[in-house]
C-alpha cells in the first residue's frame, strides 16, 4: 500500500502534460498541446528524465504519440540511463509504436 501511495504522489508531481499522455488523455493532451502549456520535450527528474513522448512509448498510447510528434516531440531524446523512447515500447511490447518510432529513424 504504501509503495502504491508514493506511486501516485509521484504521479501528481508530473507536468500535466506528463500526466495526460500517461493516462492516454487524447483530448487533454491536445488541448495542452494547443495552448502551448507545456514543452513536449520536457524531461522529468522525477521520472528519471522521462519526457512526454517516452510515456507514450510505455503506454502504447499511438495516438498520443503522433500528436507529440507533430507537435515537436522529439524521439532520440534519453533518460537519465540512455533509452529513448523506442527502448521503453520494446521493453513493454508495444510493437506499432516501436515500428512507427523506426519510421522516424528514431530506433
Amino acid at each position: 500500500l504504501l509503495f502504491l501511495i508514493m506511486e501516485l504522489t509521484k504521479l501528481s508531481d508530473m507536468t500535466k502534460l506528463h500526466q495526460a499522455v500517461a493516462a492516454g488523455d487524447y483530448n487533454s493532451v491536445k488541448k495542452i498541446l494547443k495552448k502551448g502549456l507545456c514543452d513536449p520535450n520536457y524531461k522529468d527528474v522525477d521520472w528519471n528524465d522521462r519526457t512526454p513522448l517516452h510515456w507514450a512509448a510505455i503506454k502504447g498510447h499511438m495516438e498520443v504519440l503522433q500528436l507529440l510528434i507533430e507537435h515537436g516531440a522529439r524521439p532520440c531524446l534519453v533518460t537519465d540511463v540512455g533509452w529513448t523512447p523506442a527502448h521503453f515500447a520494446a521493453e513493454s511490447g508495444h510493437l506499432n509504436v516501436l515500428k512507427a518510432l523506426h519510421a522516424l529513424h528514431a530506433a
